[in-house]
């Protein structure tokens, strides 16, 4: 059997051969790299779920079966130990499920076997200094231009590209989406075009095997620049405007604040600074519209720090603490950086508060997800003028992790958009809940005479907290009599 025969009889996830589910340009690109007569190095420019990962592992395999034997050195090269795994189990799963492969490979963590070869594919994650020194048959870089920016991803991967002239026999496939053309990547696909030692493909578009509606939904959540990269297969920066002037003016439902209603479920969240930015907090809920879910911002209010001064910390609690109370006891979430001493009176006070963390991924998702919001038209904004402003003036631009976005400012709301991200505080908190109303989640909402509110079935937690208070100072013989 011949490394194609053998590539092509490799059984996908849903029980399928790769040779009857493969496109015309997986054979083209399968054929020309297991082909010893053309080049021997290859670049595979192919959009999102078109197999580049399963594919790689099959013509590993399948070389190592039929054509390497002991001593010959194969790796992968990943991004990381995350993608390190991902490729194992791709080889993993064809091995446990193609029969012709019987027991002729040991899969360990990171290492597989040819037991009859003696061949060895080892998965290595991005180590400078341990990738020098080796002599490679076989390299495979997969998704290389999702490999970070930074100097030290780019010498792991030509430290290892730069060692396969020390055999004549080396073979090589690089694989991959589109990023930046910004990022170093590109260049290496510049170059594959060019030299005739290179085999170049692009397969762009959707693959046929991908669901129609659930592509039109990632059209709509997606920046313009990151559908272009994924899906059509295209070099694009990502520097894309948040919104633009219309999508936003659809988004603004209502003049001023929404006063609180009996049975629904709110939330508080705040975005809280001291000094060198402004703070803001912002009260939304849930409505369900036409069959989808509309995140309703009922108040928003901002604080600004004078020149020289710090932003009056006790106001912005007193102000989170009232609209806690006002709208049926919401949850209160915020980063707790800055403020782990407001979080804690908060809680000493009976509220349920929830902090949040900021980190390039969840910056990513959040501006994601507001992106998708404002294009869908499913936020009810008020009519506040720096909102607004915030909004067009935002950006989403690619940091150091390829697919990874945040936001920054034109300048056009003075570099802050503090409003804005309470509100995307608040929206995440909401629609990650399930589809259900409060009522049904927590049960109606009861009032006790002290003016807290809670589900039905607990208790108060003010008048909780003040008893346990009150045991505690009695036990410490602060108090003599009640």
């Amino acid at each position: 059997m011949t490394a194609l025969d053998l590539a092509a009889a490799c059984v996908l996830d849903d029980g399928a051969r790769w040779g009857d589910a493969a496109t015309p340009e997986q054979w083209a690109d399968m054929r020309a790299l297991l082909d010893d007569s053309g080049p021997r190095r290859h670049f595979w420019l192919r959009s999102r779920g078109r197999s580049k990962t399963f594919d790689i592992s099959a013509a590993a395999i399948a070389l190592m079966l039929t054509e390497f034997g002991g001593g010959d050195e194969a790796y992968c090269a990943a991004a990381g130990r995350d993608q390190a795994a991902l490729i194992m189990r791709k080889v993993r799963g064809i091995a446990e499920r193609t029969p012709e492969l019987g027991c002729a490979l040991d899969c360990q963590q990171y290492r597989v076997s040819a037991s009859r070869s003696g061949a060895v594919l080892d998965v290595i994650a991005a180590d400078l200094a341990t990738s020098w020194g080796r002599t490679p048959r076989w390299l495979s870089v997969d998704e290389i231009a999702n490999h970070g920016r930074t100097e030290l991803a780019e010498g792991f991967v030509n430290s290892l590209l730069t060692s396969l002239p020390k055999r004549p026999d080396s073979r090589c496939v690089v694989a991959s989406t589109p990023s930046s053309p910004s990022h170093w990547a590109f260049g290496l696909w510049r170059t594959a075009l060019d030299d005739p030692l290179w085999r170049a493909s692009l397969t762009s578009g959707p693959a046929p095997w991908q669901s129609v509606a659930e592509l039109e939904s990632e059209r709509r959540r997606l920046p313009q620049s990151l559908w272009r990269r994924l899906f059509e297969c295209e070099w694009a920066e990502a520097d894309d405007a948040l919104a633009d002037a219309g999508a936003v003016e659809a988004c603004i439902r209502h003049e001023d604040v929404l006063e609180p209603e009996s049975g629904l479920t709110y939330v508080v969240s705040f975005d809280l600074s001291v000094s060198s930015d402004h703070t803001a907090a912002a009260v939304c809920h849930l409505r369900d519209e036409d069959g989808g879910r509309v995140v309703v911002v009922d108040r928003l209010r901002a604080w600004v720090p004078g020149r020289g001064r710090h932003v009056d910390l006790q106001g912005v609690e007193g102000w989170i603490d009232q609209a806690a109370r006002d709208y049926n006891g919401a949850l209160v979430i915020g980063d707790p950086y800055q403020a782990e001493l407001m979080i804690s009176r908060l809680r000493d006070r009976g509220h349920r508060v929830k902090p949040v963390t900021f980190s390039a991924a969840s910056n990513s998702r959040r501006a994601q997800q507001l992106l998708r919001l404002i294009r869908d038209r499913t936020l009810d904004l008020p009519a506040d003028g720096q909102l607004r402003q915030e909004l067009l003036s935002l950006r989403l631009s690619e940091g150091s992790t390829p697919g990874v976005v945040r936001l920054t400012t034109d300048g056009g709301s003075a570099g802050h958009f503090d409003r804005v991200t309470a509100v995307m505080l608040g929206a995440e908190e909401l629609l990650s809940r399930p589809l259900s109303s409060y009522a049904t989640i927590y049960g109606p909402l009861v009032e006790c005479k002290c003016g807290w509110k809670f589900p039905e079935g607990s208790s108060c937690a003010q008048c909780a907290h003040r008893l346990r208070s009150s045991l505690s100072m009695l036990g410490a013989g602060r108090i003599r009599r009640w």
